[in-house]
């Protein structure tokens, strides 16, 4: 008896760390399928002919002001009047790198419409009591997949637990008043990332 709840215990643990993708306190190795291919052959989930959910009211965005790639000050208040989706990522996340080049799709088709998409990158590693930003790995990324949405830094984590970005990756989508209306803990397919899109744009 004893045995057997432990197998299903073990079972239990393993399938709930596959369902919610890569850990947000995570800073240790990168994945090891987080390779180049990963990124280039995006794999998400079939939605099939299910209609997107309709928009909730999840409440209004957290403000925040955070530092990008080249040192610049990027805060939400930039965007006023946007839809803005904002993705919690990490290139040793090999969900959140699938991800990534289809984001690039959608930020170069819908940007001119009033659009964008903020990455916020936990590209960490711990030295002794210091947390140290893995400019480099990110910076490769960027260049590697032509990034063409800002990427900033949450090195403390403060405004992925605003978001509840828990766990990587987390997609959180506001409206042109920066009220968050989808929420997508683990990643997300590109044909429901764009309707909700669409929605948002045409309210």
């Amino acid at each position: 008896m004893f045995r057997s709840t432990s197998i299903f215990l073990v079972a239990f643990v393993l399938l709930c760390a596959c369902f919610y993708g890569c850990g947000g306190d995570e800073v240790d190795e990168p994945d090891a399928m987080a390779t180049d291919s990963d990124a280039s052959n995006p794999i998400v989930p079939d939605p099939g002919d299910r209609p997107p959910p309709a928009p909730r009211d999840f409440g209004a965005a957290p403000a925040f002001q955070l530092e990008d790639l080249d040192g610049n000050q990027v805060a939400l208040d930039d965007f006023q009047g946007q839809v803005v989706a904002i993705n919690f990522w990490a290139t040793w996340c090999a969900p959140c790198r699938r991800e990534v080049p289809e984001f690039v799709e959608i930020q170069a088709e819908h940007q001119d419409r009033g659009f964008t998409i903020l990455g916020i990158s936990r590209d960490i590693e711990h030295d002794g009591g210091n947390i140290i930003r893995d400019e480099e790995a990110v910076q490769e990324f960027v260049e590697q997949f032509d990034v063409n949405y800002p990427i900033l830094w949450d090195t403390e984590n403060v405004y992925g637990d605003g978001y509840n970005g828990f766990g990587m990756p987390t997609t959180v989508i506001l409206d042109r008043d920066h009220k968050i209306r989808f929420r997508h803990n683990g990643i997300v397919d590109k044909v429901t990332f764009e309707a909700e899109i669409e929605m948002l744009l045409n309210e």
